[in-house]
């Protein structure tokens, strides 16, 4: 009778011990989809682009979502988790005014916003209307400056789709978004350092994309480590020009904002310091 009670016992600790782990998995899953639309997957595949990108890769590759979310859906989550976490902290991630008039003479600033039409105008003003429609513009500005590195991946391996290529660029991506992220809550503390801790993560988030993006390049694009090194270099390479199509876009997209909302020309404004 004693043994039949400790093997019930046990089994009614294993349940207990199944339960709870159930209860907590869903409890992730209930948080994680009202957040962000995705469940507790989300959390092993973060942890894991970093540690074990070809694994997320493999599994995105595969179409088999059982241990991992696809990167895309890690990419939109973590896209907006940037932006909840940002707020959070008060750390600005687009374009505002200020960032805009960096540089430029208080006076110079206040004689060209008296030539707008809507008067009295002041920074404060506008920094809400540019905020949210450049904030609006992440999203096209980061699939249009992506297009490179998805043309270079495509010369490596003509053979695979080009939805193949998104993943194996997105899983690095998500990486380097994830110390993107880790450094905001650094800003309030270091408020006086914000620009060089701005660098700090910048460079930080460069170089961990790199390095994952070498180790999907070894596993998927090159088979010596001459080849390795050629393809991460391409990609480093490419890097100009994606941070000049960057600034471009952004900078166009701000002019004409000032001008079509506020009758603003910032180019007149440039063009006379």
């Amino acid at each position: 009778m004693s043994g039949s009670g400790s093997g019930e016992d046990q089994t009614a600790n294993a349940q207990d011990n199944g339960s709870r782990d159930d209860t907590s998995r869903d409890t992730l899953d209930s948080i994680s989809v009202a957040a962000f639309d995705v469940d507790s997957r989300i959390f092993r595949t973060m942890w894991h682009s970093l540690i074990r990108p070809n694994d997320v890769l493999a599994g995105a590759i595969a179409a088999d979502y059982s241990m991992y979310l696809s990167p895309i859906r890690v990419f939109v989550a973590l896209f907006s988790f940037q932006f909840a976490v940002a707020a959070l902290f008060g750390v600005p991630i687009d374009v505002t005014f200020d960032t805009m008039m960096m540089g430029v003479p208080s006076d110079a600033v206040e004689t060209w916003l008296a030539t707008s039409p809507q008067q009295p105008l002041s920074a404060r003003e506008i920094d809400p209307v540019l905020s949210s429609y450049m904030a609006a513009l992440l999203w096209p500005i980061t699939v249009v400056s992506s297009l490179p590195y998805l043309i270079m991946l495509k010369l490596y391996r003509p053979a695979v789709s080009w939805w193949g290529h998104v993943l194996f660029y997105l899983v690095p991506v998500n990486g380097s978004f994830l110390a993107m992220i880790a450094f905001l809550p650094l800003y309030p503390i270091f408020e006086e350092q914000a620009y060089a801790l701005f660098i700090v993560s910048n460079l930080a988030a460069l170089t961990l994309y790199y390095v994952l993006a070498g180790r999907v390049i070894a596993r998927f694009y090159a088979r010596t480590p001459l080849g390795v090194t050629m393809r991460v270099a391409g990609l480093l390479a490419l890097l100009p020009v994606t941070l000049l199509i960057t600034i471009v876009m952004q900078t166009a997209a701000a002019f004409w904002l000032l001008d079509a909302k506020f009758g603003l020309s910032a180019a007149a404004l440039f063009a006379n310091l």
